[in-house]
């Protein structure tokens, strides 16, 4: 399907520009988003004479994203359970745990911002996070996850599981077990 971009769009086009996309990504998210429109004869007059305006509105985005890249946090540091001693993370940490660890920093930053082409995190260590605010400006976030350590590892709860359960049973084994012995006792 055809449109015509209202906007500039990463990977797509600028302003103006006609493009081919998918019915799909047009009819459900560039048309309704108000972000292109379909191409028809009074669809370029229209954005032939809105050309100035949308150009107006297309330079106030860039300067409200140059303003938040420029006040955007650069470094992060989440805390996180770890299973073992190699590091390895009771869960992971997702696009979601980033956006909410920068809120609490007073960051805003959208989900559909921020990149992850490896997935989830996974170990602890030192990432880097790209967030894309504007097709024209991006910057990175340096994530450094850490193991939590007032919360104790899985490594450490299940040997103490284990000695629990141990200690239970030299108890047990303490106590007499047949039927008579126990028996005995209770009179």
């Amino acid at each position: 399907m055809k449109v015509i971009l209202l906007e500039s769009i990463a990977k797509l086009g600028q302003l103006g520009d006609s493009v081919e996309v998918k019915a799909g990504y047009a009819r459900n998210f560039l048309i309704p988003q108000q972000k292109a429109v379909r191409v028809t004869a009074e669809a370029l007059a229209a954005v032939e004479s809105r050309r100035a305006e949308l150009v107006k509105e297309e330079k106030e985005r860039l300067d409200v994203a140059k303003a938040r890249a420029d006040t955007a946090i650069r470094q992060l540091t989440i805390q996180r359970r770890v299973i073992d001693d190699e590091g390895r993370l009771f869960g992971s940490v997702s696009i979601g745990d980033i956006v909410d660890a920068a809120a609490e920093q007073g960051t805003e930053i959208l989900r559909s911002e921020v990149d992850m082409p490896d997935g989830n995190i996974k170990n602890t260590g030192e990432y880097q996070v790209h967030v894309n605010i504007h097709p024209e400006i991006s910057f990175e976030i340096d994530v450094a996850v850490v193991a939590d350590d007032l919360v104790p590892s899985l490594a450490e709860t299940m040997d103490a599981a284990d000695e629990a359960e141990a200690s239970a049973s030299e108890s047990a084994a303490d106590e007499p077990t047949d039927a008579e012995g126990e028996g005995a006792e209770a009179e």
